[in-house]
């Protein structure tokens, strides 16, 4: 989730690794536009996932708010794009989409989530499972 969002890109470190979400990564913190952009992950993970990717097939999703512009922004998944390539998946939903109360829209999978059939949020959680279920097979 959002304080360990990087987490997931660090295991991949680890060949045992083989389904990488990144919820809402928050960190470091968007103080400054550069931060804002910043994956907290050292080189040497890029450059281990982009070889995972390459060699292995490997594949990493994550998810985020379009409306997110406190804790995850645009700038930080088009880093993880720029990154990862083809290997990132990125899933970025409407702030309109998102469960209004209480909190603004951050939290994909948990407090923002509208847990119903058809709503862009139950259908992010749809995907997480079934890239879960796809790459742990």
């Amino acid at each position: 989730m959002c304080v360990t969002g990087n987490f997931a890109l660090t295991l991949t470190l680890d060949p045992w690794v083989l389904a990488p979400v990144m919820g809402h990564p928050s960190l470091p913190l968007p103080i400054t536009r550069a931060k804002a952009a910043a994956v907290h992950v050292t080189p040497e993970t890029f450059v281990n996932a982009r070889r995972r990717i390459t060699d292995e097939g490997l594949k990493v999703l994550g998810v985020r708010f379009h409306g997110d512009a406190l804790l995850c922004r645009a700038a930080r998944f088009a880093t993880l794009r720029r990154e990862l390539g083809d290997g990132f998946e990125g899933i970025e939903l409407p702030a309109a989409s998102a469960k209004p109360q209480p909190e603004p829209p951050h939290r994909v999978l948990t407090i923002n989530l509208i847990d119903r059939a058809g709503e862009p949020t139950h259908e992010a959680v749809e995907r997480v499972l079934s890239f879960l279920s796809d790459r742990l097979r």
